[in-house]
């Protein structure tokens, strides 16, 4: 196998507690054409002075790694736009601050791209709760058009994180500054869509922490919500001119936004009512549904939100009706 150079692409904000793992999990890898590109999106913390201080314990990695720093906080999005703009790999790899890879995790990827000649390569993930480990398994996809379909269904992971990108794909595509709340969103269609084949590695490289209180995902607000629906809006225009049925494909997106929004927001009867006001051109009876995602748009529709918390409740608590992916 020849070593095409990796570009390994990680935003900075307030990690302090997490980034000397991460760091040590970047540097310990077993591929050695690696570029690290850290982008401090202003930190308020002691994050980049750990991470240097971690730096001087890989002399070989050193010279390969770029620190670059805002002149104020610009979000997420903004930091991933600029790690791509700087990164000069043939490939790209995202890791997010909080998190931390495999040793092996570049190598695999790359060698799985190699062997298959594919323009995204995925792998499984471990998710890391304060007192156990689970494996989240992707499947195993036969085009990039059945991936494109099951992310705009959010019934696959939607992150950028842990997957092996050639950077051609980003050619034409960059993260809406501004949405920092499903961020990965706005760009992850727009990848597929100019992929011809995917693979995977069939093994959890990725360990996703569950635990930080104070990661995006962990804070749903009417702000977060409007930036999901931005990126929504970012993936229509997008494939608004590309040679697809855009209509029938957005309106299918726009119902799945909804009921998976639906299903992240019901314990708060504010956030609710603000989600059912939402899309509301959108038939859902139109589209084939399942049984409970049915009752859920007929709940919504009549505006029975007392009903709607209720059912919800019951049908995500029984573990048989599952949230879809943010």
């Amino acid at each position: 196998m020849n070593c095409p150079k990796v570009s390994l692409l990680l935003p900075i904000y307030n990690v302090e507690k997490y980034i000397e793992n991460c760091a040590h999990s970047l540097f310990k890898q077993s591929y050695c054409n690696i570029e690290f590109i850290f982008v401090d999106d202003c930190s308020c913390d002691n994050s980049v002075s750990i991470l240097r201080n971690i730096i001087q314990q890989y002399p070989s990695r050193a010279k390969n790694v770029r620190i670059l720093s805002h002149d104020r906080n610009r979000g997420v999005a903004a930091a991933r736009n600029l790690a791509v703009e700087q990164a000069s790999g043939d490939y790209l790899i995202w890791v997010d601050g909080d998190d931390y890879i495999d040793t092996d995790a570049v190598s695999l990827l790359v060698q799985r791209m190699q062997e298959t000649g594919a323009d995204i390569v995925l792998a499984d993930a471990y998710f890391v709760y304060e007192n156990r480990m689970i494996i989240r398994k992707i499947p195993l996809l036969e085009s990039p058009q059945r991936y494109l379909e099951l992310v705009l269904k959010r019934q696959i992971a939607l992150s950028v994180w842990g997957k092996l990108f050639k950077k051609d794909l980003f050619c034409d595509v960059r993260f809406v500054e501004g949405v920092n709340f499903g961020e990965d969103y706005s760009v992850l269609p727009c990848l597929i869509y100019n992929a011809t084949k995917i693979a995977k590695v069939d093994a959890p490289l990725y360990y996703y922490i569950q635990y930080n209180a104070n990661s995006y995902t962990r804070n749903l607000t009417l702000n977060s919500l409007n930036q999901v629906c931005a990126a929504n809006e970012h993936i229509a225009s997008f494939f608004s001119d590309k040679n697809i049925d855009y209509e029938v494909l957005m309106l299918k997106s726009k119902l799945y936004l909804k009921l998976h929004l639906l299903k992240n927001v019901y314990k708060d009867k504010n956030l609710l009512k603000e989600v059912v006001n939402r899309y509301m051109e959108v038939d859902a009876m139109s589209i084939q549904l399942s049984w409970p995602d049915r009752i859920v748009f007929y709940l919504s529709k009549r505006h029975w939100y007392s009903l709607l918390t209720i059912y919800l409740n019951v049908a995500l608590f029984s573990k048989k009706y599952v949230r879809f992916c943010f």
